[in-house]
Parts: C-alpha cells; sequence; structure tokens
C-alpha cells in the first residue's frame, strides 16, 4: 500500500460531484491477444470527452466554492493517447478534481516509458517488479488537480485478473495506492483508494 497524501478539501456541506462515464467498450482482446480499442471506438469517445471538458470549463454554473469532483470511466476503456485531454483539461480547470480511468491495454514498453515519466510515482521500480517485454498491462490512471492548481499522475496496474484475462500474457501488479488528505483534523476531508 502506497498512501499519497492529497490537498482536496471538501466545502463545509460535504458534497463532491461525480460524473460517470459508462461507455461501451468491445473488449479489446483478439483470440488470446489484447489489442487496442478500434480507432472508430477512440474516435466517438474522443467526441465524449471534449463534450465532457466543454460542459465542466463552460457549463458549470460557477460557484464560490466549487466542490471537488470525480470523473470516473471502466476498466479498459480509455485510449491510452486521450490521456492528454484528460490532463488538458486538468490545467485548464478551476476546481479541484480527481480523475479515475481504466486505460486500454499498453504494451510493457508503454507502461515503463509511462511509469518512468511519472514524477510522483513513488519508488517506480517497485510497480516494474516481475513485468517482462511480452506482456501486456490493465491499469487505471489517476489524474489530480489539487485545491492549488498542482496536476499529479499515476499509474497503478490491476491487481487481480478478470475469468477472460487468464489465458492473456497479462501484468498484474502488487501494490495499490490509497489517497489521504493532507487535512489530518477531525471533520469532513477527502480519502479514498483505487
Amino acid at each position: 500500500i502506497h498512501p499519497i497524501s492529497i490537498d482536496l478539501k471538501l466545502p463545509d456541506d460535504g458534497e463532491i460531484d461525480i460524473f460517470l462515464v459508462q461507455w461501451h467498450t468491445p473488449l479489446p482482446v483478439r483470440g488470446n491477444h489484447p489489442i487496442k480499442i478500434d480507432v472508430h471506438v477512440a474516435g466517438t469517445k474522443r467526441m465524449v470527452l471534449e463534450r465532457l471538458r466543454d460542459f465542466l470549463l463552460n457549463g458549470m454554473i460557477p460557484q464560490t466554492q466549487m466542490p471537488p469532483a470525480f470523473i470516473i470511466m471502466p476498466e479498459l476503456s480509455l485510449p491510452f493517447n486521450q490521456i492528454a485531454l484528460l490532463e488538458g483539461l486538468l490545467n485548464r480547470l478551476n476546481r479541484p478534481m480527481v480523475i479515475v480511468a481504466g486505460v486500454e491495454y499498453m504494451t510493457w514498453d508503454e507502461y515503463v516509458t509511462e511509469v518512468r515519466a511519472l514524477p510522483d510515482m513513488p519508488n517506480p521500480d517497485s510497480w516494474l517488479a516481475g513485468g517482462a517485454n511480452n506482456q501486456f498491462v490493465n491499469a487505471a490512471v489517476i489524474l489530480l488537480r489539487e485545491e492549488g492548481g498542482r496536476v499529479r499522475k499515476y499509474l497503478q496496474p490491476k491487481l487481480h485478473p478478470e475469468d477472460h484475462e487468464q489465458a492473456l500474457p497479462i501484468f498484474f501488479g502488487r501494490s495499490v495506492f490509497v489517497f489521504q488528505s493532507a487535512e489530518r483534523q477531525s471533520g469532513v476531508r477527502v480519502n479514498f483508494c483505487v
């Protein structure tokens, strides 16, 4: 377990906004081999994300204190190359936000490159231990925009395979993140685990 201290505060009423992106993604597997999300499906997903981005940036009524928002997307549903679109949203948004999205299967090289490039990833080599070049990775990307505007990014590989993944060359993680409010006083605060 890797505890991560975060600067997210709840408003006095303790409310948060939650957006669930429940889109259909055909299982990205052909035979016993993981594949990338189809280009046409990925295009539709990009349009959905762009509309959500536009709504969050322009369509919401600003409040004095915007509560933290969570965007949750299912496993294996976000094209790897669309993570940047979500990072761009967080950099433009003026409110705290957490995005947890199941990324399409990544090749081992994509995963290693990404993990090593993440400045906030604790002990990167531990997240790679036991992996091999012939493996694919089923992971969630966790993006955070904290109170002060700092944006952080983490990758957490899935711990246990689904039934359909039993015969696939999948790397599985050994650790999880626990995100904990930096504010430790009693009262309302944000703590969560992916």
